[in-house]
């Protein structure tokens, strides 16, 4: 009879060792336990969202916020950034971090074995001889045919690293993920030095933003101007202007296939036109202060070929601003400063006098 029940079982040992009764029963106890703590894929892709802008994310060149933000399911309140380098986003979720480290960083391949056969979001049985495992080429972790398919996203990473806009394959949840950040202005190029030097489009990308940007400010500044259909123009990406070396990845795939150059290039088109036509506008352009510019004629900040001071903002032709070496405007503004200092000295010294007497 021994004999009998060894032949029948003949591995009846190694469930003793591992403790374990069935393969079925266990796997019908780990489903019925662990159904009810995976979370949502909308849970952690907000979670992940907020998590973006945290710890040392930031130092390499993503937008941080500076408080904790109040999560909601069908907003991204929670993830308006703003470039505090003291900014911190308490979160902690497992799943939300290794969402946003493929971000910046390449996924490398977990593999079956460290994933135990599990597909990473339903923990189902995946690989050999279960159900067929389909690699995730943005969280580096392998998913189930129900929890991967075979989507196509634009990886990250691969963007900010190699300019690598080719789609790749990935589970369901990083591209919802993907699909709520592509249009969030995280990055900060002006980390990234090595794009602008590298990459010819954001070169000629940042110029015509930079432009905008001083352009923009005469649609502000005039009553004629209405500054709405350049908003509308952009889907509200007012950063595009207003912060030159921020952008998401969809400016970057839009500058990659130059549609955001001609986008903008339109809008820096109409400014001008409007400048030029405007008699309040004209009124606020410069002249070219330095000594021995014969050019007499009226300049703005958004020309080519233009350079505007950070302290007083005037504004000189380039070569002729290379000449010197201070700004003869700060020169002029500080040489009057001391001069009414001097003036309210004397005054209240001559007061002084006049009570003493």
């Amino acid at each position: 009879q021994q004999q009998q029940q060894q032949h029948r079982h003949p591995h009846a040992h190694l469930h003793q060792d591992f403790g374990a009764d069935s393969d079925t029963s266990s796997l019908k106890s780990y489903t019925s336990a662990d159904a009810r703590k995976t979370p949502s894929v909308g849970s952690f892709i907000r979670k992940g969202l907020a998590s973006i802008v945290s710890g040392a994310a930031g130092t390499l060149g993503l937008a941080k916020r500076s408080s904790s933000p109040s999560l909601d399911s069908n907003s991204f309140e929670a993830f308006e950034t703003i470039g505090d380098d003291d900014g911190v986003v308490i979160y902690n979720d497992l799943k939300a971090c290794q969402m946003t480290s493929g971000i910046l960083d390449f996924s490398r391949e977990v593999g079956l074995v460290t994933q135990e056969f599990k597909c990473h979001t339903c923990r189902g049985l995946i690989g050999s001889i279960f159900e067929e495992a389909r690699l995730c080429n943005f969280t580096g972790f392998s998913y189930c045919p129900g929890c991967h398919s075979n989507d196509e996203c634009v990886i990250p990473a691969r963007v900010i690293h190699n300019w690598d806009f080719s789609k790749r394959k990935v589970s369901r949840e990083a591209k919802e993920y993907l699909s709520m950040m592509r249009d969030q202005p995280i990055f900060m190029l002006d980390k990234f030095q090595i794009l602008y030097t590298m990459i010819d489009e954001l070169k000629e990308i940042l110029l015509v933003r930079k432009r905008l940007q001083a352009a923009y400010q005469y649609v502000l500044s005039c009553a004629a101007a209405d500054p709405e259909p350049f908003k509308r123009a952009v889907g509200g990406r007012t950063y595009l202007w207003d912060e030159p070396n921020r952008a998401s990845l969809l400016d970057l795939e839009q500058t990659q296939s130059r549609t955001l150059h001609k986008l903008l290039g339109n809008m820096v088109h109409q400014i001008v036109r409007h400048v030029r036509g405007c008699t309040a506008c004209r009124l606020k352009g410069f002249i070219c202060e330095i000594p021995g510019c014969n050019k007499k004629e009226i300049i703005y900040a958004f020309e080519l070929n233009v350079t505007q001071c950070e302290e007083c903002h005037g504004v000189f032709h380039a070569p002729c601003r290379a000449q010197v070496e201070n700004c003869p405007k700060c020169e002029r503004i500080e040489q009057r400063r001391r001069i009414t200092e001097q003036q309210r000295a004397s005054y209240t010294y001559v007061s002084d006098n006049d009570d003493d007497d």
